[in-house]
Formats: structure tokens, C-alpha cells, sequence
């Protein structure tokens, strides 16, 4: 049930105004702040106005329920200790968000106890990935990721959107912070394990995945992309997977918000001109292990010139085109659902492809009120 952890925090806030005796439990909530501990490793920081605490799911917190850690609370005036096998928290209840002055972690780290605050930086980062290599021609530095020598991490999760009821929606504003703390010293494994607690199980990826790719952006017919693979099989150079880039796809559009001066980003109608049997190609390449990528930017939806657009839009109604195209909007299920359906039905049919999104830098899927083309707006 969803208003259990604030229900067994609540109880536990009492018991402990009645006895000093150290208790247990995972989830404590203190005046308009929440404690969770996920793991031994991985503690949830939630500070909510009247106590308007979160239970949904959000991009990255997809697992919520009750979790079974062992806990140790004490309590002295306004001072909570929280103790498990991997760190010891304190916390001065002040009634304000959580800061460098009222939240306190220390653990063990190479047999030296570490201490972090709030306003800590990482310096021993050991990187993750790339957003993206637009625009980068040479040596760049990557984006942090979960694992640093510091032996802790803090995500922030404050002000995302939240899933309730079926779809992405703004979080309240009453909600203030919400600070996930991974403490894990050099024990990387347990990082890791504890993301999957809060983030689900990542499945394992198909070994081919792994392999070799090729990828440009180049009008490519297919004849030049048969050329391409048998260069590689004249090398002995292994090839899995075969990436088709934006020409693929038709580009000739009248209204689009588009990108790099073409209102082509978006595309779902097969360039019968360049790939003139796409479904015969890719069953070429499947017959020698190559698999096939389509390069996908969603952001420009389906529109009239898409094979698809006159299903599509019949399917959402005059609710969703009376006033012109309907704007591409990942806020919005009933959207969300013809849109998945019909613009990629034509090639989820051939078989043996995999569609991989982009979003061209500075533009954004709508989330939120659903807007449309104006026919008197430029473009």
C-alpha cells in the first residue's frame, strides 16, 4: 500500500518519544523529513511540506516498496543516529530541508573512518558516459557515474517527474528534496546491487550488442550499404550491427519544429528511393548476423507526410487534431499509445531492426498540457 512507510514511520516516531531503546525498522519519518534505508549502502532523503511524501516511481526510483534493512535508531532531543552495517547517519532535526549543517555521514573506508556532508564534491570519480558526442572533435571528459574512490555518491532525484496513474507528471511542489546517498567505501559490488534495489534489474543485453557497429550520417542507398559489409567480410573484420542514420527515412516536410536546418529530423516513412526494399535488406543482413539499427528523433511525431499520420490521427480523434498536428508529447498515454503503434508499425514488421532514440540537442519532449500546431505560427 502506498501510505505504509509514512504509517509504520509514524508509529516508529512515537515509540520513540515513549522509550530510549534503540529500535528498528527501515523507514523514518521526522517532522517534514523521511529517512528510508534501501540498503545497508543506498539511504533515501525526502523533505516534504506537511509531510506530502512520495511513494511513486520516477525515471530513475522505478522500485518502491517496503525494504528489508536492519536498522539502528537513536534518538536524543533533536538528534537521530542511524546505524547499519555500512554507515552511520545523523541527523539534527532543525525542521529545514537537509544541509551541510544538519546531516552527517560518516563510514569506513580502507580502514579510515570518512566523513561526508551535503556540500561534498567527488574527486575520485571514476566516470560514466557520454550524454552525447555531438560537437565533440577530440578528447573530452565523461560525465560522473555511480562508482568513486570517495567510496559514496549522491543522486539527485529533486524535482523530476513522478509516474502516477500510467503516465510522467509534474512532482508537487510540496515535495522539496529527495537525495538518494549511495556509502559503499571500496565494496563496488554493493553500489551496484544497490542501484538495482532502487532502479530494477538491469537485463543482460544480447552479445551481438557488444560487438562491432557502423554508423554515419550519409544518404546511403542500399547497394552502398551491401558495400559497406562485404568490406568488411573482404577485411575479416567482424560487423554486428549495421546502423541506419537519418536518411532512412523520408525528409521532405512543409511543419516541423526540425533541427540543423532541416525539418527532416523526424521521420517514420521509408526513403524508397535510396532503400527501395527495406525489408529485403534487412533480411539480407540478418542472413549474415548483421543486425539493423534505425536512428529515430521522436520529437516531431507523426505528420502528415507519414504514411502513417491518416491511421494515426483517425485513431486519436478531433479531440487530438482539431486545431492542427498534434505536437509530439511523452506526458501523454493516449498519445503515447497510438503514436508507439502506428509509427513504427511498418518496420517492427520487417523484422530484425532495433530503433534507437535521439532527441536533437536543445529540444524537448512535451510533458505536461498537450499543445498544437497553429496555422498562423511561422514555419
Amino acid at each position: 500500500m502506498p501510505g505504509r512507510p509514512l504509517l509504520y514511520g509514524g508509529i516508529l516516531i512515537l515509540c520513540l518519544l515513549l522509550t530510549s531503546m534503540p529500535l528498528r525498522a527501515t523507514s523514518f519519518v521526522i517532522g517534514n523529513s523521511r529517512i528510508t534505508f534501501i540498503t545497508d549502502h543506498l539511504v533515501r532523503l525526502e523533505y516534504a511540506l506537511h509531510q506530502e511524501f512520495l511513494n511513486d516511481s520516477t525515471l530513475f526510483a522505478v522500485v518502491r516498496g517496503e525494504y528489508p534493512v536492519d536498522v539502528n535508531h537513536e534518538q536524543e532531543e533533536r538528534k537521530h543516529v542511524f546505524s547499519t552495517r555500512a554507515m552511520r547517519l545523523e541527523f539534527d532535526n532543525d525542521g529545514f530541508p537537509f544541509g551541510q549543517n544538519n546531516l552527517k555521514v560518516s563510514f569506513s573506508m580502507n580502514g579510515e573512518t570518512k566523513h561526508w556532508c551535503l556540500t561534498d564534491g567527488q574527486q575520485g570519480n571514476l566516470k560514466g558516459a557520454l550524454t552525447t558526442v555531438d560537437g565533440i572533435g577530440g578528447p573530452t571528459t565523461r560525465q560522473e557515474g555511480l562508482l568513486s574512490r570517495d567510496g559514496w555518491y549522491l543522486i539527485q532525484d529533486t524535482g523530476k517527474d513522478i509516474y502516477r496513474h500510467g503516465s510522467l507528471q509534474p512532482r508537487p511542489r510540496s515535495h522539496v528534496q529527495d537525495l538518494y546517498l549511495f556509502v559503499y567505501g571500496t565494496d563496488y559490488k554493493a553500489a551496484l546491487k544497490s542501484l538495482a534495489a532502487i532502479s530494477g534489474p538491469a537485463p543482460m543485453t544480447r552479445k551481438y550488442v557488444h560487438g562491432a557497429w557502423y554508423c554515419r550520417w550519409w544518404p546511403y542507398t542500399a547497394d552502398d550499404y551491401r558495400e559497406l559489409a562485404q568490406g568488411y567480410h573482404e577485411h575479416g573484420f567482424p560487423l554486428d550491427i549495421m546502423v541506419f542514420d537519418m536518411d532512412w527515412h523520408k525528409k521532405d516536410f512543409s511543419r516541423g519544429t526540425g533541427h540543423a536546418y532541416t525539418r527532416g529530423w523526424s521521420g517514420y516513412s521509408w526513403n524508397r528511393k535510396l532503400i527501395p526494399d527495406p525489408a529485403g535488406l534487412i533480411r539480407e543482413f540478418k542472413d549474415q548476423h548483421i543486425y539493423v539499427v534505425l536512428n529515430e528523433h521522436p520529437h516531431d511525431g507523426l505528420r502528415p507526410e507519414d504514411d502513417a499520420y491518416a491511421d494515426f490521427a483517425a485513431e486519436l480523434g478531433p479531440e487530438y487534431t482539431r486545431d492542427g498536428i498534434p505536437v509530439f508529447d511523452a506526458g501523454d498515454p493516449v498519445y503515447m499509445k497510438s503514436f508507439m503503434k502506428h509509427a513504427h508499425r511498418e518496420s517492427d514488421s520487417m523484422g530484425g531492426s532495433i530503433l534507437v532514440a535521439l532527441l536533437a540537442a536543445g529540444l524537448c519532449l512535451s510533458a505536461g498540457a498537450r499543445h498544437n500546431y497553429h496555422p498562423t505560427c511561422p514555419g
